[in-house]
């Protein structure tokens, strides 16, 4: 199998398009990628054998370098959350499916709770601003009505002063 039907492959695997693997691959640009889809590369450098292995480790190597073989590796396994096989041949087994629900589930209910501390906090804020406010608006009053008298005052004792 050619280097180019090999790229191929991976690239139909992947769902990526020429940019993304590239990316996702670590190549600089989508250069290198495309000389070996369009077969101007016969073969994959090492340097680049290494970044595609990097990125995509269920890929058998021997395949890779050589297009013989299966294209994933028969022992491929991932795993997250406690070390527990998860993940193998690019399907997700029901255990490994339960506990990435678990795990979300949890960090959902950590988030909601967060959340919801911090809309009570800005509850009890609004409600403290809402009470200073009313306080202000009361002295406001107050201080309008004493200033009211003292006008008053001011002007009985201008009349009595010019009477």
């Amino acid at each position: 199998m050619e280097v180019s039907e090999r790229i191929q492959k991976i690239l139909d695997y992947s769902g990526l398009n020429i940019s993304q693997f590239s990316r996702t691959a670590g190549f600089v640009t989508p250069q290198a990628v495309r000389e070996m889809l369009n077969g101007r590369t016969k073969s994959i450098s090492k340097s680049a054998e290494s970044k595609i292995l990097k990125a995509f480790p269920q890929l058998n190597i021997d395949w890779l370098k050589t297009g013989e073989g299966e294209m994933l590796r028969s022992n491929y396994t991932q795993t997250i959350h406690g070390g527990e096989k998860i993940v193998q041949h690019g399907t997700i087994n029901e255990t490994a499916s339960t506990d990435i629900l678990a795990v979300i589930s949890s960090h959902n209910d950590k988030v909601l709770r967060a959340i919801e501390a911090q809309t009570e906090a800005a509850r009890t804020q609004c409600e403290a601003t809402r009470t200073q406010a009313e306080a202000a608006s009361k002295a406001i009053d107050e201080l309008s009505r004493q200033n009211d008298r003292l006008l008053s005052l001011i002007e009985k004792l201008t009349d009595r002063i010019n009477n």
